[in-house]
């Protein structure tokens, strides 16, 4: 069976992540495999509709003050930055089920 493996990352707070995770719940009920990656404290909040959850690295206020600095662009203009993003962004890429390929990150 081919499916999408999708990722939604969400840095911000509660009130971004209820779309996200309606958005999933529509995503996953045409077949395709959702993984929401976002802070630690909305684990239970993904878990219990149901859908994939990948904690992401870093503090989430540096994350939402970054998001802010940045206008939502996570397009890195300093070195800094870029390792930033790098090391929030890349690991949630990482897949162990063979089978699957990741096919889009939606931020």
């Amino acid at each position: 069976m081919h499916y999408f493996l999708l990722v939604i990352v969400d840095i911000c707070s509660r009130g971004d992540i209820q779309p996200f995770t309606q958005l999933g719940l529509r995503l996953q009920q045409d077949g395709h495999r959702v993984r929401i990656a976002t802070h630690a404290m909305f684990r239970s909040y993904v878990t219990d509709r149901k859908l994939e959850f990948f904690p992401l690295a870093g503090d989430p206020v540096a994350l939402s003050e970054f998001m802010v600095k940045t206008q939502g662009f996570i397009i890195p203009t300093t070195p800094e930055m870029l390792l930033e993003v790098r090391n929030v962004i890349c690991p949630c890429w990482y897949n162990n089920n063979r089978s699957a390929r990741l096919q889009s990150i939606m931020l």
